[in-house]
């Protein structure tokens, strides 16, 4: 008569061979640990520090994120700031005039997310027009809210009155859970007699004089890319 431990032995090996190899979990097949989305701070190429405005699939079923355009070049590799990841992705899509860019991630090192800090992004919107309310997240300044100055039809960028200083580029514009916007830099106030302009910096939100910030319309983003049917084509947030 066979011993318990002889019975044990003999059924791991008939399991052995009805359970696939592929059902068995492992290691490698857990969810990737880096959240990625709104407001996540990355590196470029191991120095440019900029922000990412958003994390979502393309129609391609690509793990895409969207940041400004002098964030990098197409082929600069992408780390996360705040851990030792590594590289989790590439830019793979840059356009310099619109200022925005295309990081194709590499899912098995990073999951989206939609909510980074106060950042929350549930869906793309249409940038709102002058008084009305806008919210940004950035690597430096944080998450802080103002009211658009300037956001004229015939324009891809808007002008609106919210803290950012340099870092904070590639972040999100947010108005009511929507992404509107992703930020591109700080409109300089001219210099007379020269062509040159001066920046103010903000230093911190609850200090109320700096240049205004410019955002490039998330709306014309997609539909370029949608356009030239590259990364990035009917990009969708998670």
């Amino acid at each position: 008569m066979p011993t318990a431990s002889r019975i044990l032995v003999a059924l791991a090996g008939v399991l052995a061979v009805l359970i696939p190899a592929g059902l068995v979990a492992s290691p490698a097949q857990a969810a990737p640990g880096y959240a990625v989305g709104p407001g996540t701070a990355i590196v470029v190429d191991g120095s440019a520090a900029c922000t990412l405005a958003v994390a979502g699939y393309d129609k391609a079923g690509r793990l895409i994120g969207l940041t400004a355009g002098h964030c990098g070049n197409v082929g600069s590799k992408v780390a996360l700031e705040s851990r030792r990841s590594g590289v989790v992705g590439m830019i793979v899509v840059k356009n310099k005039q619109v200022d925005y860019s295309v990081i194709n991630f590499n899912k098995a090192a990073v999951r989206p997310v939609r909510t980074v800090g106060r950042a929350t992004v549930t869906g793309i919107g249409q940038h709102p027009a002058a008084g009305q309310r806008v919210c940004k997240s950035g690597r430096t300044t944080g998450y802080s809210c103002g009211r658009v100055m300037e956001n004229s039809a015939r324009s891809y960028e808007t002008l609106n009155y919210v803290c950012a200083a340099p870092g904070d580029s590639g972040g999100p514009v947010i108005a009511n859970g929507k992404l509107v916007g992703i930020l591109t830099g700080g409109a300089g106030v001219a210099i007379p007699f020269t062509n040159a302009g001066l920046i103010v910096e903000c230093m911190h939100p609850a200090i109320p004089i700096y240049s205004p910030m410019i955002a490039t319309k998330v709306s014309v983003v997609l539909d370029q890319l949608n356009y030239y049917r590259t990364y990035g084509a009917g990009f969708r947030p998670v």
